[in-house]
């Protein structure tokens, strides 16, 4: 008989703000830490996303690249109070929308290598690849000869024996 155990809500609270903070903890972690079956954890987030009414939740990872762009977009200019309902709207943080925002000014930022340039190398290590790749099979059929020399040199030694013992 299974028995169930009943947590509090400031339990509950507590394992979910962890879970689904801004730090967001795993659940396996929590659940070693708490001793509270992992089970019950994803079935407290099921619970908070279904009350709180998010269906893109952090949880769900249903953010595309151009989501968070508009976002980061919409809440520009947004005061702190309407970051903060925006925010409980979308189910996200607003550490999220700086975290996005800055991942955003930087996305041009980066060490841009000329297309071209990259083609090219692809192509060279392709062709470097296909010549080894040759060559690889050509050693796989030396050996696999080599092995059957072998094989029939031990196949002929055992049914005529020896030719230096005659």
């Amino acid at each position: 008989m299974v028995r169930k155990i009943g947590y509090s809500e400031e339990i509950k609270k507590g394992v979910l703000a962890r879970v689904m903070g801004p730090e967001k903890e795993s659940v396996l972690k929590v659940s070693i830490d708490k001793k509270i079956n992992k089970g019950t954890i994803y079935q407290w987030i099921k619970e908070s996303e279904i009350k709180s009414g998010l269906k893109n939740s952090r949880l769900s990872g249903n953010w595309t690249s151009e989501d968070k762009f508009h976002m980061v977009l919409e809440a520009a200019s947004l005061t702190e109070q309407d970051l903060s309902e925006y925010c409980r709207r979308k189910g996200i943080y607003s550490q999220d929308i700086e975290i996005w925002k800055i991942q955003c000014m930087n996305a041009n930022n980066g060490s841009m290598e000329d297309p071209k340039k990259l083609k090219a190398e692809l192509k060279e290590e392709k062709d470097k690849n296909k010549i080894i790749e040759k060559e690889l099979r050509f050693k796989e059929k030396a050996l696999a000869e080599t092995a059957a020399l072998l094989v029939l040199r031990k196949n002929v030694h055992a049914i005529w024996g020896d030719q230096e013992e005659e």
